[in-house]
């Protein structure tokens, strides 16, 4: 998950600047009152809150699960993992 969290922030640092905007002006937009939060989000110390990434998303134009890729191919997996158990536990 670690590895995962320092590739989202990459993603949303990149996301950020190819945007043009300033940490300040996504710190304004999100109503926050200072730029720690985006700061720790973008050196993958913590993810940001559904309703921030959903905001982060519009900001960027772009959609959610694109910012979490990483997450979202983890749980692909782990999804597809349970499908098969599943599965195999219902066969005779």
């Amino acid at each position: 998950m670690n590895n995962n969290k320092h590739a989202i922030g990459r993603r949303l640092r990149k996301a950020r600047v190819l945007m043009g905007f300033s940490r300040k002006e996504v710190m304004e937009a999100l109503g926050l009152q200072t730029t720690t939060h985006i700061c720790d989000w973008e050196r993958g110390e913590r993810l940001p809150g559904v309703q921030n990434l959903l905001k982060l998303s519009v900001l960027y134009k772009t959609l959610p699960d694109s910012l979490l890729y990483e997450l979202r191919q983890d749980a692909i997996k782990e999804i597809g993992a349970w499908m098969k158990e599943v599965e195999d536990k219902k066969q005779p």
